[in-house]
């Protein structure tokens, strides 16, 4: 449904999206508020790039806590071989996604014992693998 509001302009109500929050019961204009806040999300990814939230959070002065600001960015933990888990931030994922932004920044929030015991190995942290 993301994919083709963004990248064919199709209106929300024509959308799988629409039609699955209407069938759990929520009014049009429930629906609708919610479904242009994520047009909102992705009007600032286009208009300003990816910004972290902590670049966000100084932009606007602390309208948002410190730890919300934290919160709000994608969320990750690091499995046992080092893989990226997501865990929150799903509609600045999306967005991202379909606007086909390389790359961005997020929040690690667990690292698997295994995957720390393994950095611990290595001499330096250049040799490890990038995140």
């Amino acid at each position: 449904s993301a994919r083709n509001r963004i990248k064919n302009g199709v209106e929300w109500e024509q959308t799988k999206l629409y039609e699955t929050s209407r069938g759990k019961g929520r009014s049009h204009k429930k629906t609708i508020d919610r479904l242009e806040k994520f047009d909102r999300v992705v009007d600032n990814l286009e208009n300003d790039g990816y910004m972290s939230q902590k670049e966000l959070y100084l932009e606007r002065r602390g309208e948002n806590s410190v730890l919300a600001a934290l919160l709000n960015e994608i969320n990750v933990d690091i499995g046992r071989d080092g893989r990226l888990l997501f865990v929150d931030g799903r509609h600045r994922l999306i967005a991202a996604k379909c606007l086909e932004i390389p790359r961005i920044p997020v929040t690690v929030l667990v690292r698997h014992k295994k995957w720390v015991e393994k950095l611990s190995e290595k001499d330096t942290v250049e040799d490890s693998r990038p995140i």
